[in-house]
């Protein structure tokens, strides 16, 4: 039968405890020895992981701080994830009237490295006599091309402008707007005759202390441009060959008139026509009716 002998060593004149732990565990004797235990190194080392933890959250909370920063910074900014999609813009646009109801509008669009323009569009918007939304002109003008003629805007009328750019990748992107711009009515240097021709609405018999007569309304809207001094009145016997006679009203506001002293049940033609020193517009319609009878 073979032995082992196992020598242990006994240092300090503690007592032996059976199955507790004393109360010196961790106590480091001199010559590194430990007295009634193991050497503390397990709670150092839980101790370290402990701070290491706590100053990684602190670091990932300063990480996370540092990010919001940066994205209220660089909010509105273009994204760095890809290449800088660059659109320049056309610039104001000049104005230049060509009519009462139309301008011509003339812009540039500066040397960039940006993308191509593919074509135009026009906006504009009124501003006086009435503010209204901004209008797009349906009419696509190509993208080589840096004037258009806008027609079908008001006498008179104060508007904006600006033009629209539509992009190779179908982006757009308007330029600034122009200066507010009013429509003015072109001086001319003589009068014109009066444009078009008063509309006859209504021919009534009159009768009064046995006189006879015709009150006679119509319409009419003179042009500014070719402003009225009054009226002739023409009328005559429907069944007679004599000429009309022409009473001239020296009143450009007058829109009805009595002729008086006619044949009572007799049927007129009457017509009006506008006159100013340039001359008579048209005839306005005819119109036949009859005086009362007796």
């Amino acid at each position: 039968m073979a032995y082992s002998a196992i020598e242990v060593k006994v240092i300090g004149d503690q007592p032996a405890v059976d199955n507790e732990v004393p109360d010196n565990i961790g106590k480091i004797l001199p010559g590194g020895e430990i007295s009634g235990g193991v050497m503390n190194g397990s709670s150092s080392k839980t101790s370290r992981n402990r701070d290491n933890r706590r100053n990684g959250k602190r670091r990932k909370s300063q990480k996370k701080k540092k990010r919001r920063k940066n994205k209220k910074r660089n909010r509105g900014r273009p994204s760095n994830d890809g290449p800088t999609v660059k659109l320049v813009p056309p610039s104001a646009p000049d104005v230049v009237q060509l009519s009462d109801t139309s301008v011509k509008l003339n812009w540039t669009v500066p040397s960039n490295d940006g993308l191509s323009i593919t074509f135009f569009r026009i906006q504009y918007r009124a501003i006086k006599p009435k503010k209204t939304q901004w209008k797009t002109e349906d009419t696509d003008v190509r993208g080589d091309q840096r004037m258009y003629e806008l027609i079908h805007l008001k006498q008179e009328g104060t508007y904006k402008f600006r033009v629209a750019a539509v992009y190779s990748n179908n982006d757009n992107k308007h330029g600034p707007t122009s200066k507010k711009f009013t429509l003015t009515t072109a001086p001319y240097s003589e009068p014109q005759a009066p444009e078009g021709a008063p509309v006859i609405v209504e021919v009534k018999p009159v009768e009064f202390q046995k006189m006879h007569g015709l009150n006679v309304k119509w319409n009419y809207v003179p042009k500014k441009k070719s402003p009225i001094e009054g009226f002739t009145l023409h009328y005559k016997e429907y069944s007679a060959n004599n000429n009309f006679t022409a009473l001239q009203l020296l009143e450009p506001t007058i829109r009805s008139y009595m002729i008086q002293d006619l044949k009572p049940a007799t049927e007129y033609t009457i017509k009006v026509q506008s006159f100013n020193t340039a001359g008579h517009s048209d005839l306005s319609n005819e119109v036949v009716d009859e005086d009362k009878g007796r």
